[in-house]
């Protein structure tokens, strides 16, 4: 949770690479959070006891 920004930005690059582009946009940067927030519920899911959703 700690890295969740660090991984975000991560995401927006490899996105933006991937589209040739130099520039991270917002949109990129909200499709790189999307995983990045599911990773999150899932290891507090987990820590707390809980499976992760299938």
């Amino acid at each position: 949770m700690e890295r969740t920004a660090e991984q975000t930005l991560r995401g927006a690059a490899c996105l933006a690479a991937s589209e040739r582009s130099e520039a991270v946009t917002q949109e990129m940067l909200s499709a790189a959070f999307s995983p990045v927030r599911r990773s999150v519920q899932d290891a507090v899911r987990v820590s707390k006891g809980a499976t992760p959703p299938r």
